[in-house]
Order: structure tokens, then C-alpha cells, then sequence
């Protein structure tokens, strides 16, 4: 799969394949968190959509059966109108006709109306015995019919896929980048985002001002899920982060909340994601662990493994005492960054968020190890991509870089492995980020520079 991305934030141009194995290098603030979060963004908002499809509907819908239900309400009230147009009852029938309801309360109703068309039209005929004689009457009667037939418009209408799928993944960059998207030095430009898979386009689009303007899904996407890794010390921040909520999740906040002052913290959609999948391991037992050899090879190299805690809230690092096989407990705060690096990814297999149809990214692992363990973590990478698994790694380590490239050709998945650079274009604020997979020694090299001038100089 080919990644393009054009201006979007301070990538000025960047490709980026996506097969296996995918590493990007180079220097801090040249784009390559950029691509990791962008692809996070739309892999989510995409799985997503059909939630915001059945949202948006079924919000629709509740609004316009009681705008009718206010309408009648405002008449002499018979316990068959009440009964009839109450907006529970009304919404559970609809429900029943297009087939959302639980299949254990599919007769709920004595009289049920099979279809969306029968059922309005039941309505519409009650409403007409009822409202007759005068003008008055009529006229009102009239009214509510007319918002009986906007309502079966409303359930009926067929709903555009790619204005869905638009919406929901406006959502998705307003939660991860905060409304941060284009281009600040080149205002009005229009940003322009690809995946295709061969010669098979998958999805194109393109972004204005930090607003989406089209967007034209052509193909099913290979991912059905993403997560994005960017700082072990999340594991520490579990109470500040379960309490809160992303930009993703407003639209559910319950109104009067908001309106007293008791709407919740906001976080990046990445780090709440990240946060609930670690919990969810603690619901996994052993059995039903996807990948075991990969987990126990974790194990090994920590001497012990993270169990979430539930009345501590926090993630416990479980250590093996040497030589004896009793454990001892470390709180996440009190255990070292590397190790914790390492138990994010034990805690994502051991939960089987990690599998052939995910894409793990992992912004600049590094950054919490020791030389001797970013080793042993591109050995645990190259480890997973083996496994079928899709890995994309930022880094600015030739440490970690260099033995991702050793452990790919050495376990056989150098194929499926590609090294990127990620720079600053000449004379230009913008970034390009380059495929170098057959020339790494330009990576190395940039990689190199601040150690050789030092020396050198």
C-alpha cells in the first residue's frame, strides 16, 4: 500500500509504503509523527462511520417523532393518542421495522406493521379519523400528517456512504490534531491525502483550511483497526485519562453536563484509545491469548509482566524474583520507562488488539531505551511483522533503526520492509518524507551528522 500526503502541516510532500514493516528516520519536526497520526485518524474514523451512520439517523428520527408527539399534545389528549404517538412506543415500532430491535421483542407490538411505509401510514390514517369537522381542524390535521411523511423520508432516505464517512472523519482529525491540520505558512492550500494498493486506488482526499472538502472512498480498507504508541509514561496516567473524554465523544456528553459546567477533560483520541485497550487486558485469560510465543518472549526479556489492578487503578509490573518464583509488585510510576515501553505491547497481544488486520504505530520508541534494548525492541518488531502483523516504526535512533534493518533481512521479511527519510526540503519550510530502502546510507548519514560535526569539528 502506498501512503501520499501533500501539505498537511509541515509535510510538504511525502510516500510512504506500507507493507509489513515500515520504518521513517530522520530529525525531529520533519513530519514523521505527522504521517503516524494522520493514517491513526483515518483508519478510526473510517471503522466508525457506520456508528455515526446509525447516530445520526436515529437522532433524526427522535427529534422529528417528537416534534410530532408535541404537536398532538397540544389537543384535547385521548390515552389512545397518548398511547399511540408517545415517543418511546413510536421510536421502539420504527426501530422494529427497520429491523433494529432485539429479535427476542420482535412481536412487542399486537398490531406490529412490518415495514417503515405501513407503519407511518397507519399513523397518518388515525390522524385523519381524528382530525375532521372544521377547517381548524383539518388544517391542523394536515400539519401533523406533513411531519409524518418528513419522518418516513427521514427513516427512509438512503444516506450517502463518503458524506458519512467525511463527517466522521472530521471528527477523528479535530480529536487527534486539534484543528492543526493544513499548512499554517501556506494558508487556503488544498491538502491532498491518497492510499492506493497496487494499481487499485483505495481512498482519496483532499482538506481546506483545516476542513475536510471531499472525500471518495473507492475501495474497502485494509485495516480494520489502528493503534498509536507515542510515550510509556501513558501507563502512569491511567486515572487522568479514563476520566476524561475526546472530541470524538461530545456529540454523546449529555447536554445538561456540558450546560452546568461538568463536561470532562478533553484528551487526543490517540491516548484514550491506547489507555481502554491496555484496561481490556485484564478481561483475557490466557487461553484466548492471539500471539503466546511473542508474549512469553516479552516476558522473558522483563523478567515478569503488567497485570491492570483494579483496586490499585493503576497497571502493576508483576517481577520475578531471581532464582526464586515468587513475585513482587511495582507500580507503574516506580517502574522504569523501558520496561514499560516493552509491557504496552505485551498488555495490546495479551488484550488481541494486535492482529493481521491492525496496524501498530510506535512514534520514536526509543526514546525510553537504552541502546542494548532498542536491540532487543527491533528484534520484538521484526518478531510481529513475522507474525502477520503490520508495524510502523518513527525513529531518529541509528541504534534502532540499523537492527530493524539486521533482524528484517536476517528473519526473512526484508521484502516487505521499507526505510524512509524524513527532511527538511531546501529553501522551503516544508518537509519531504522519501523512500531510501535501497539507498539507507542517505538515512545513516543525516542520522550521523550532529555526532561527526562534534568530533570534527
Amino acid at each position: 500500500m502506498l501512503f501520499k500526503i501533500n501539505h498537511i502541516a509541515a509535510i510538504e510532500q511525502a510516500e510512504v509504503l506500507l507493507d509489513g514493516l515500515t520504518v521513517i528516520g530522520g530529525e525531529n519536526d520533519t513530519g514523521k509523527s505527522t504521517v503516524g497520526k494522520l493514517l491513526f485518524a483515518i483508519v478510526k474514523g473510517i471503522a466508525r462511520y457506520e456508528q455515526d451512520l446509525n447516530e445520526s439517523k436515529d437522532k433524526e428520527i427522535r427529534r422529528k417523532v417528537q416534534e410530532i408527539y408535541f404537536a398532538l399534545r397540544r389537543y384535547p389528549p385521548s390515552s389512545k393518542m397518548m398511547e399511540e404517538f408517545s415517543p418511546n412506543r413510536f421510536n421502539a415500532e420504527l426501530r422494529q421495522a427497520l429491523g433494529q430491535s432485539n429479535p427476542a421483542q420482535i412481536t412487542l407490538f399486537e398490531d406490529d406493521s412490518n415495514t417503515v411505509e405501513q407503519l407511518i401510514q397507519k399513523k397518518i390514517d388515525w390522524v385523519n379519523t381524528k382530525f375532521k369537522g372544521s377547517e381548524r381542524n383539518v388544517l391542523d390535521g394536515q400539519k401533523v400528517v406533513l411531519k409524518l411523511e418528513e419522518l418516513r423520508g427521514i427513516a427512509l432516505q438512503e444516506d450517502d456512504q463518503n458524506s458519512i464517512i467525511k463527517r466522521a472523519l472530521q471528527k477523528a482529525f479535530n480529536s487527534v490534531f486539534y484543528a492543526e491540520l493544513s499548512p499554517k505558512q501556506q494558508p487556503n492550500t488544498v491538502s491532498e491525502i491518497s492510499l492506493s494498493e497496487g494499481d487499485n486506488p483505495i481512498f482519496d482526499l483532499k482538506i481546506k483550511n483545516d476542513k475536510i472538502e471531499d472525500f471518495d472512498l473507492q475501495d474497502l480498507l485494509y485495516f480494520e483497526d489502528v493503534t498509536f504508541v507515542e510515550t510509556p509514561i501513558i501507563l502512569q496516567l491511567y486515572e487522568v485519562i479514563h476520566n476524561s473524554s475526546t472530541l470524538l465523544e461530545i456529540d454523546s456528553e449529555d447536554k445538561s453536563e456540558r450546560l452546568a459546567g461538568l463536561s470532562r477533560s478533553k484528551v487526543s483520541l490517540h491516548w484514550k484509545d491506547l489507555i481502554d485497550k491496555l484496561e481490556y487486558a485484564r478481561y483475557i485469560s490466557d487461553g484466548n491469548i492471539l500471539k503466546p510465543d511473542v508474549l512469553k518472549k516479552i516476558n522473558d526479556i522483563l523478567h515478569g509482566e503488567f497485570t491492570f489492578e483494579k483496586d490499585q487503578r493503576d497497571f502493576v509490573f508483576n517481577k520475578r524474583q531471581n532464582g526464586q518464583g515468587k513475585k513482587i509488585q511495582v507500580r507503574s510510576v516506580n517502574t522504569a520507562s523501558g520496561i514499560k515501553s516493552f509491557g504496552i505491547i505485551q498488555l495490546l497481544l495479551q488484550a488481541g488488539f494486535v492482529d493481521n488486520r491492525s496496524l501498530l504505530i510506535l512514534d520514536e520508541p526509543e526514546t525510553h531505551l537504552h541502546p542494548k534494548w532498542q536491540i532487543e525492541y527491533a528484534r520484538l518488531l521484526v518478531e510481529l511483522v513475522k507474525n502477520d502483523i503490520r508495524v510502523m516504526v518513527t525513529s531518529h535512533s541509528p541504534y534502532l533503526i540499523q537492527a530493524l534493518k539486521v533482524f528484517s533481512d536476517k528473519e526473512g521479511i526484508a521484502e516487505n520492509t521499507h526505510f524512509h527519510l524524513a527532511s527538511r526540503k531546501e529553501k522551503s519550510p516544508g518537509c519531504v518524507i522519501e523512500n531510501v530502502t535501497d539507498d539507507l546510507n542517505r538515512l545513516f548519514q543525516k542520522l550521523s551528522e550532529p555526532l561527526q560535526d562534534l568530533v570534527w569539528q
